[in-house]
C-alpha cells in the first residue's frame, strides 16, 4: 500500500531554503497563509481543483451546542482533501515578534482551536496541523493527549532537514497509506478485545461488504482519473508529433504496437506534419519510413505506416514520393505485406525470424521460474514507484511486463540478427537459413513441453498478454490481418488494389488465419469470393521456402 515519494528536486529544495529563512516578526494570520503555507501546500502536493485539493476560508455552521463558544460559525484557512474526501487541515497563526531570547510559541488556545475544527462532523478530519510560520505542529486528532504534545513538531528554520518527516505523513503521495495504517491499527485493537474467534470472520466479511458499496464511487473516480490521463498523454503525445525530428517519431512511434485509436490520431497529426515540410524533409522521411535501406523493424512498424500511408492520400491524394503517386505507393506496401516480402528478401527473412523469436521468448517467460520472478518484482516495484493516478489508468501487470519482456527480445535479437547477416549490403542467404532453422527446431522441442499451457493457465488472467506470440506465422497471420484491418476500414483504397492483391484477400479468407479478410472479400465483390473457395494448406500458406504468388496459380 506504500507509495513512492520522489525525492526533492533541486526547485523543491531552493524553495525550502527560501521558506526557513522568512522572518514573520509583525505577520498577520493573511500573511502567513499567503506567503508561507501556500508555498508548503504545494510542496507537499496539494493544489486547489486537483485530485490533491486545497480549500480556502471555508465556513461550517455550528452546532447549537457549542453557540457558547461565542459563534455560531467556524471558518477554516485550509481544509486538505483526496478527491474531495477531507483529511486533514492546517489553521494559521499571526507571527507575532522575536525578542532577544525568544521565538513566539503555539499557545494552548492555538492548538485546541484547531483540534475543534478537526471535530466538526462537516470536517471531521484525522490530521491538524498549526503554524505561525516560526512552528509548526502536527497532531494526530485521536491522539492529542493532557499534554498537547505533537506528533511532529519543528521549528521552520528546519524545515529542510524536517520536511520529508512531515510529507511523509501528509504529503500527497503517503497521506491514504497512513490514514489506512490508522484503520488497521484502530481494528487490531477493537478486534483484540473478542472473546469469540467467529466474530473475526464477521467482522472480514462486513469489512468486503463495506468495500463493495463504495466501490461505485472507487469507480467513478477511477473514470474522472481516466480521462485526466488520457488527456494528458493525448497533450504529451501531439507535442511529440508535432516538434520531435521526424527520423526519431519514425523509429519510435511506428514501432511500436499502439492501439488503433492512438495509432489513427497520431497518423492525423503526423500526417498534416510531414504534408506541410519542406520536399527534402519529406524526402528523406519517407525514404527511412519505407526502408529502401534494410534495417530492423518489427511487425507493428508495417501496418502502422499503412495507417499514416492512407492518412496522407486522404488529405493530399496528389502526393508523390520520387515520381510514385501515394495511390501506387500504398499498394505496393499492401502488396508486400500481404505476400510477406517474397521481394524483400532482408525484410522477409526478419518476419520469419521475429515469429520463431516471439515464440521461443513466450516460453522463455512461462517455463522460467526466474523469468516469472523478475516480472512479479518489477511489477510490484512499477506498483509502488509509479504515481497512483497512472497505476489506476493503465496500471502495471504482468501480463504488460511480460510484453515487455518479449518484445524486448524480439528486437535485440532482430538487429542482432540484421547486424550479424545483413550489415554489408549483401544478404548472406545459407547463415541465415542455417540460423533460422536452428530456431525452428529450438521452438519445436520447447513446445513438446507439456507444462506451458497448464502453468499459463495457472498462473491467472493478470498474466495473459493477447499478443499471440504463440500462433504469429503459426496458424494466425498477424501482420496481415493488421492490414486488412486497415483496408476494411478505407473501401476506395481496397478498391483501388490491383488484381492480383485482391486474390490474395480471397486466398486468405478462405485459408481462415487472417482475420478481418472476409470483412475485406465483402467489400470487393462477388468475383473474389469465387477465388476464396480454393483450398490451402495452412503449413503451405506459412511455408518459408513457398513463393506466395505461386499459390494463387495453385
Amino acid at each position: 500500500m506504500r507509495k513512492y515519494r520522489p525525492p526533492l528536486t533541486d526547485n523543491e529544495t531552493a524553495e525550502l531554503e527560501r521558506l526557513s529563512r522568512l522572518n514573520f516578526d509583525g505577520w498577520s494570520e493573511a500573511d502567513v497563509r499567503e506567503e508561507f503555507i501556500v508555498p508548503l501546500l504545494i510542496l507537499l502536493g496539494y493544489r486547489k481543483d486537483l485530485d490533491y485539493s486545497v480549500s480556502r476560508e471555508e465556513s461550517y455552521r455550528l452546532n447549537p451546542l457549542f453557540i457558547q463558544l461565542g459563534r455560531d460559525r467556524i471558518k477554516l484557512d485550509y481544509i486538505c482533501s483526496v478527491r474531495k474526501q477531507k483529511f486533514w487541515i492546517i489553521e494559521s497563526k499571526p507571527g507575532g515578534y522575536r525578542t532577544d531570547t525568544e521565538i513566539p510559541q503555539l499557545t494552548e488556545e492555538d492548538i485546541a482551536q484547531a483540534h475543534f475544527y478537526s471535530l466538526h462532523p462537516s470536517v471531521d478530519t484525522p490530521y491538524f496541523v498549526v503554524t505561525n510560520g516560526w512552528f509548526i505542529h502536527l497532531y494526530d486528532r485521536e491522539a492529542v493527549n493532557e499534554g498537547l504534545t505533537p506528533l511532529l513538531a519543528f521549528k521552520h528554520s528546519d524545515l529542510p532537514s524536517e520536511f520529508m518527516k512531515l510529507d511523509a505523513i501528509i504529503g500527497a503521495t503517503q497521506l491514504l497509506y497512513n490514514l489506512k495504517q490508522r484503520i488497521l491499527r484502530s481494528a487490531e485493537i477493537t478486534l483484540s478485545a473478542e472473546v469469540h474467534l467467529d466474530r473475526l470472520d464477521e467482522f472480514v466479511q462486513a469489512m468486503k461488504m463495506s468495500v463493495n458499496t463504495i466501490r461505485p464511487k472507487v469507480f467513478e473516480n477511477f473514470r474522472k482519473n481516466a480521462k485526466i490521463q488520457e488527456e494528458t498523454r493525448t497533450e504529451a503525445v501531439t507535442s511529440m508529433l508535432k516538434t520531435a525530428p521526424l527520423d526519431l517519431i519514425v523509429s519510435s512511434v511506428f514501432m511500436v504496437s499502439n492501439s488503433r485509436g492512438f495509432m489513427k490520431a497520431s497518423a492525423d497529426i503526423l500526417a498534416q506534419r510531414v504534408l506541410d515540410s519542406p520536399q527534402s524533409i519529406q524526402y528523406l522521411f519517407m525514404t527511412n519510413l519505407l526502408i529502401e535501406q534494410t534495417r530492423p523493424v518489427r511487425i507493428p512498424y508495417y501496418y502502422n505506416v499503412l495507417e499514416f500511408l492512407t492518412r496522407v492520400q486522404l488529405l493530399d491524394s496528389t502526393f508523390t514520393h520520387k515520381g510514385q503517386t501515394i495511390q501506387s505507393i500504398i499498394e505496393d506496401w499492401v502488396e508486400m505485406c500481404l505476400f510477406h516480402f517474397w521481394n524483400r528478401k532482408d525484410l522477409r527473412y526478419m518476419w520469419l525470424a521475429e515469429g520463431m523469436i516471439g515464440r521461443l521468448a513466450i516460453r522463455l517467460v512461462y517455463l522460467t521460474p526466474q523469468v516469472r520472478s523478475a516480472i512479479i518484482s518489477k511489477t510490484q516495484s512499477q506498483i509502488y514507484l509509479a504515481p497512483e493516478e497512472e497505476v489506476a489508468w493503465m496500471g502495471p501487470s504482468p501480463a504488460g511486463n511480460v510484453i515487455d519482456f518479449v518484445e524486448h527480445v524480439i528486437t535485440v535479437t532482430l538487429s542482432n540478427f540484421v547486424d550479424k547477416y545483413m550489415s554489408e549490403r549483401a544478404i548472406k542467404e545459407a547463415l541465415i537459413k542455417e540460423e533460422l532453422s536452428h530456431l525452428s527446431k529450438l521452438v519445436d522441442t520447447i513446445e513438446q513441453q507439456d507444462d506451458y499451457k497448464k502453468i499459463r493457465s495457472e498462473l491467472g488472467s493478470s498474466w495473459g498478454e493477447l499478443r499471440f506470440y504463440d500462433s504469429t506465422n503459426v496458424d494466425f497471420d498477424l501482420l496481415s490481418s493488421a492490414i486488412c484491418e486497415i483496408l476494411s476500414e478505407h473501401p476506395d483504397v481496397l478498391n483501388s488494389l490491383n488484381d492480383t492483391i485482391k486474390k490474395r484477400i480471397a486466398l486468405q479468407s478462405s485459408v481462415g488465419v487472417v482475420n478481418y479478410a472476409k470483412e475485406c472479400l465483402s467489400i470487393l465483390g462477388d468475383k473474389y469470393e469465387l477465388e476464396s473457395s480454393k483450398g490451402l494448406d495452412v503449413n503451405d500458406y506459412f511455408s518459408p521456402n513457398k513463393n506466395p504468388y505461386s499459390l494463387l496459380a495453385e
